[in-house]
Formats: C-alpha cells, sequence, structure tokens
C-alpha cells in the first residue's frame, strides 16, 4: 500500500480489522501488527516499508473516525463468510424506503419493521426460485443490513451482489 493510494477498505486490510470492530480492537490490531513488523524486531522482506503501511493504515482510521468517536465511512459491500453480503446504510432513514426497494426486486413475503427482517421471493414462478432474507440492525450507527439467498438452484440464482447494489442507491428524504 503506497502512501498516495492510501484508502480505508486498504487499511482495513493491512490492519486486518472489519468495519464494525470497536475502536479498542481497532487500536489492539494496529500494536499487533507494529509487534509483527517492527523493523527491529523483524527481518522478513522489506519490514520499513511494512512498518509505514501499518502507521498509514492506522492513521487514516484514526482521521476518518475521529480516533474511534464515529464508525468506519465503509460504504462497500462486504462479504460475509455465510457467503452473504453486508452494507452501512448511513443515508437511509426509513425502514418504508428499504420496502419500496424490496417489491422493485422480487415478491415480498415477510416484513417485520419490529424484527428488521424482509423477506422477498425472487423468480416467482419460474422453475428455480430464491429467496432473499434482509436482516437489519437499525441500533448502530449507521443502521447495517445483512443479505443473504437460499436457493434451489446455485446455477440459476441471481445474482446477490447485484441485487444489494439497489439498496445501496437509496437516499435520505
Amino acid at each position: 500500500m503506497k502512501p498516495d493510494q492510501v484508502n480505508i477498505e486498504e487499511a482495513m486490510k493491512v490492519l486486518g480489522v472489519k468495519p464494525e470492530m470497536e475502536w479498542e480492537a481497532i487500536r489492539a490490531a494496529y500494536r499487533q501488527k507494529v509487534l509483527l513488523t517492527h523493523p527491529d524486531i523483524t527481518s522478513g522482506e522489506d519490514p520499513e516499508t511494512l512498518m509505514i503501511e501499518v502507521n498509514l493504515a492506522f492513521k487514516l482510521l484514526s482521521d476518518v473516525t475521529d480516533q474511534g468517536n464515529k464508525p468506519i465511512p465503509c460504504k462497500e459491500l462486504r462479504s460475509e463468510e455465510d457467503n452473504g453480503f453486508s452494507l452501512s446504510l448511513e443515508h437511509i432513514n426509513t425502514f418504508q424506503q428499504i420496502v419500496e426497494v424490496s417489491y422493485e426486486i422480487g415478491d415480498v413475503v415477510y416484513v417485520s419493521e419490529e424484527e428488521g427482517l424482509i423477506q422477498v421471493l425472487l423468480n416467482s414462478g419460474e422453475e428455480s426460485q430464491s429467496t432473499l432474507l434482509v436482516a437489519f440492525d437499525f441500533s448502530k450507527k449507521p443502521a447495517q443490513a445483512l443479505f443473504t439467498m437460499e436457493t434451489d438452484n446455485a446455477i440459476h440464482a441471481p445474482d446477490l451482489q447485484s441485487i444489494v447494489k439497489k439498496f445501496s442507491t437509496l437516499r435520505s428524504l
């Protein structure tokens, strides 16, 4: 990671952190990386450059979070271990907007604002069907959404990432 190419996603990768981590956990990850990459300790490949990358990554995350007082502004889709995607919804302020987009992509079969869940049937009436489950956590700022899809035929399943991108275009009213 070169100083002129530093960005939030690269910084998180360098430190091995995720946007939802608490600031103290991010600081601990930084300190651990410093110990592992410090030129006086490490004899690996170009330890000075590695140390610069670690310091630049932490400085960037410190700056964009106001030293941990704000969440990491990560608008990128993040692939989850369960083959779902999560999306930071810092610009959405109504559940109704989310429901409207859900109706545009398929047949909405379940909606619960209280539970923060929406279930959408995709490819209705076709040979292969898929179900999209969107789970929201509005207690966090920005709100978080986790998208998962179940399908009876993975070959004919819709692309989950393109579906999630439809939600990322929402704007506050």
